[in-house]
């Protein structure tokens, strides 16, 4: 694995968090492939897109990506209409939380936002399974910062002219 590829440094992450968060209620959290056989119960993870976004002035381009999991269950399963809801919201309430939303990758990738379910319809002819598909966008990082020291890169620069400088004169800086 390359460390400068957050492609997968963030499936790694998701999988690991929704493994140590469902534990031995699903058999598999893995990436969607259209063409293998679906287990249950399992996650399956992907995107539906992502496009450039606003340039950090770091030295790293934006990836703004349109991420989503099916949540599978067999038809077999208990409560089914319920129990896939539940699964859907407890997908939904890992994402809203920045310890799980942030996959524990907080310098590459940012908090998910528009978070929503709906069921899903992925595969017609798959039959014996009911799926939700949970939605979200979330942003992340390519490349490396220039930037060597900790902390956040700065969004705005202030400055002020002689002899209006100093700690005494900050609150009349002006944006630049």
């Amino acid at each position: 694995m390359n460390k400068y590829d957050p492609l997968e440094l963030i499936h790694l992450a998701m999988v690991d968090t929704l493994t140590n968060h469902f534990g031995k209620r699903l058999e598999f959290v893995q990436a969607y492939n259209p063409g293998k056989c679906l287990n249950s119960p399992g996650i399956y993870l992907g995107m539906h897109q992502m496009e450039i976004g606003e340039n950090p002035g770091d030295g790293r381009y934006v990836i703004n990506a349109d991420w989503f999991c099916y949540c599978v269950l067999a038809n077999s399963t208990p409560d089914l209409a319920i129990e896939i809801r539940r699964m859907a919201c407890e997908v939904m309430t890992l994402l809203n939380q920045p310890e799980t939303g942030l996959w524990g990758l907080e310098n590459v990738v940012c908090l998910p936002e528009h978070i929503q379910a709906i069921p899903a319809l992925f595969n017609p002819d798959t039959e014996g399974y009911e799926s939700w598909e949970v939605t979200w966008q979330q942003s992340f990082y390519v490349g490396e910062s220039l930037w060597e020291d900790e902390g956040e890169t700065p969004k705005t620069v202030l400055a002020s002219h002689v002899p209006y400088t100093g700690k005494a004169h900050e609150p009349e800086y002006e944006p630049i």
